[in-house]
């Protein structure tokens, strides 16, 4: 028992051969010298005995001294690294999730996911009667064994969602700012819009020059209004023909509003006595397509032949 306890108070590693051996060699090396110097001498050997054992005590002194240094080294960066989990998993930008293993019971949250509930206490509570959102997301990582992560908009805030399923978490990473950044990419796309007035030859043939530059005037005018309007570039080409330049975000504005400029010169134009219509080709940078202004231009010229 007592050679169990005085094992057990040993480090493992320093019961390994690769230890031991050397040890065991170094000592019969000693006995050796020592056989060796009692049979020149007893005084000599009674010398070479002290200084064996003096260096062994002062070696035995400065192992036990470094292991303890070394084990209070590795004590004190266990609990730092302790540390930083923890504060990683209470203050960094990490929302955290943690279910019940069969059933989506909140077990614990932690402070940084927390505060999208505004401080109400959600623990115990199944997710569903929380937020329909999460347990939707929640209920497809469960169903699809081979999702592990997903982007994720929720509150005003893009996450990246890892789902752990050994653990039953999820993790809320705040991509916020990227997520702005790909949602200003995706309205920044570029647009080219080819505008052309329909039968305007034929309209302006029999208008003399004053006339004809009175309702230039206003088509010009009400085209580039409403250019203006969404942030927008139109550039006469020709007499019949404008190029419009613009961003997907504004594009998106503009069906919105169903191109109203359309209606606005028809009706303009009518109260005239020269009613004129409008037709437009339009073409966009498609999503994770490296720009091609030629090939975006030819596709709107394209739409403009089929409108």
């Amino acid at each position: 028992m007592k050679r169990e306890n005085w094992q057990s108070k040993i480090p493992s590693f320093l019961l390994k051969s690769a230890i031991i051996w050397p040890l065991i060699i170094a000592l019969l090396l000693l006995i050796i010298v020592i056989g060796i110097s009692a049979t020149v001498s007893i005084q000599m050997g009674f010398v070479i005995v002290g200084l064996i054992v003096v260096v062994i005590g002062l070696l035995a002194f400065a192992l036990v001294q470094m292991l303890t240094a070394l084990s209070d080294y590795i004590l004190g960066l266990g609990n730092q690294i302790k540390s930083v989990q923890s504060e990683i998993l209470l203050n960094m930008p990490i929302g955290i999730i943690v279910f019940d293993e069969d059933d989506p019971t909140i077990e614990w949250v932690n402070p940084f996911l927390q505060k999208y509930f505004y401080q109400k206490e959600i623990i115990g509570l199944d997710i569903n009667d929380l937020d329909e959102e999460i347990f939707e997301l929640y209920k497809e990582f469960r169903e699809d064994p081979s999702l592990k992560a997903k982007r994720f908009q929720w509150k005003n805030a893009h996450f990246e969602v890892t789902y752990l399923r050994d653990e039953h978490a999820m993790y809320f990473i705040d991509a916020t700012k990227y997520g702005i950044i790909a949602k200003n990419a995706d309205l920044g796309r570029i647009v080219i819009g080819h505008i052309v007035i329909d039968n305007y030859d034929e309209t302006v043939s029999s208008m003399n020059d004053r006339r004809k530059s009175m309702i230039d005037n206003l088509v010009t005018s009400d085209l580039s209004k409403w250019a203006k309007n969404y942030d927008s570039y139109i550039k006469r080409l020709d007499d019949d023909h404008f190029l419009l330049v613009s961003t997907y975000g504004q594009l998106s504005r503009m069906e919105e509003n169903k191109f109203g400029v359309v209606d606005t010169l028809r009706e303009k134009t009518s109260k005239a006595n020269t009613p004129l219509t409008i037709s437009m080709g339009i073409s966009y940078q498609e999503k994770d397509d490296v720009i091609d202004v030629d090939d975006i231009s030819e596709q709107g010229q394209s739409n403009l032949d089929l409108a």
